[in-house]
């Protein structure tokens, strides 16, 4: 995505982990042709999105939750199921709307450190107390690059009492090829304490829309509806995420630049002594004790990456992964502050 850095410099987004390759080239014809009067509220259920999901993922509709982004569905999931005397667990450098929405809810925070980058599954079990109520998991996890597999997944499951709920946090599940995804949603149907959560920010492109959808038992989608606002997906958002759904082209020729693209950035990046740690999502760790510097030079030359300082690596740059042209003109200003520090 290229926006503008103030006077004359393009600046290139690698921060925020949106798809460089926008939105499904249908989608903006699909809701030309179907959008209802707009002086009139969306339907409050979302009923044709949620029976679209419902046919995609093999739930009833009455397992899903629809919400403005899985922001606000990870905040629905803490106020239902959080109170001042209870606790969520959740990784160290986990997504930092874990640690929000859980002290939003007045409930204490634990934070369980990686293996390595890795989701550390079995210290989290152990690590669940007398009052915790929530675990919050992403998979891929972000800004930590892990990713577990279904197998640990489930031998997780089979750890933690059936009384705390396990929040899956799909963001990126997309960009995963599909022989080694987790069949996540087919678990939830048969796990009561499972809600996983997926996003249209990532790889469907809208992340301008705010759109996400949970699915999990009947009780815990009640508990979420219970204190969702009625009218808070919008009409254009409803049939923007119905269009996406349908564009399985779209999703897969996302993942095939994404995958071509990492390689890339992991060559070119290596190629110039940089240490550099491969997702399963889309992007890239850059270590580097001149992190902050790296930063700030590509500022100067257009180019948008996210520091980690704020998660306690300010040693980490996160990067997103771009079209061709853009990791290219990453490269070469990377290559170019080679040479200046050589000189």
């Amino acid at each position: 995505m290229d926006l503008t850095a103030g006077s004359n410099v393009p600046l290139i987004s690698m921060a925020l982990n949106e798809n460089p390759s926008g939105h499904s080239p249908t989608l903006l014809a699909s809701i030309s042709n179907q959008a209802a009067d707009l002086s009139r509220y969306p339907d409050g259920d979302c009923y044709a999105l949620k029976q679209t999901i419902s046919q995609k993922f093999g739930v009833v509709t009455s397992q899903i939750a629809v919400g403005n982004g899985t922001d606000d569905l990870l905040d629905l999931a803490a106020r239902s199921h959080l109170s001042p005397n209870r606790s969520a667990l959740f990784c160290r450098f986990g997504f930092t709307a874990y640690r929000k929405v859980t002290e939003l809810a007045g409930a204490r925070c634990i934070k369980i450190p990686e293996n390595g980058w890795e989701t550390d599954l079995n210290k989290i079990a152990n690590s669940v107390a007398a009052d915790t109520s929530v675990i919050f998991l992403s998979n891929p996890s972000n800004p930590a690059p892990g990713y577990f597999t279904e197998a640990s997944f489930v031998a997780f499951l089979n750890q933690v009492p059936s009384s705390v709920l396990i929040v899956l946090d799909e963001a990126y599940v997309e960009f995963v090829e599909p022989h080694r995804r987790i069949k996540s949603i087919a678990i939830a149907r048969d796990r009561p304490n499972l809600l996983v959560l997926r996003t249209f920010s990532k790889a469907y492109g809208l992340a301008g829309l705010r759109l996400g959808f949970g699915v999990g038992s009947e009780a815990t989608i009640r508990k979420i509806n219970a204190i969702r606002q009625p009218f808070s997906i919008g009409t254009v958002s409803q049939l923007a995420g119905i269009a996406a759904l349908n564009d399985d082209r779209f999703i897969e020729d996302t993942r095939a630049r994404n995958r071509d693209g990492m390689d890339q950035l992991v060559g070119g990046l290596g190629g110039l002594g940089y240490e550099v740690i491969r997702s399963c999502a889309n992007f890239i760790l850059l270590q580097s004790h001149q992190a902050d510097k790296i930063q700030k030079f590509l500022a100067t030359r257009g180019i948008a990456v996210r520091s980690l300082a704020s998660y306690g690596l300010p040693d980490a740059l996160r990067i997103t992964v771009g079209l061709e042209l853009q990791n290219s003109a990453l490269l070469n200003h990377l290559a170019e502050a080679r040479r200046l520090e050589s000189q």
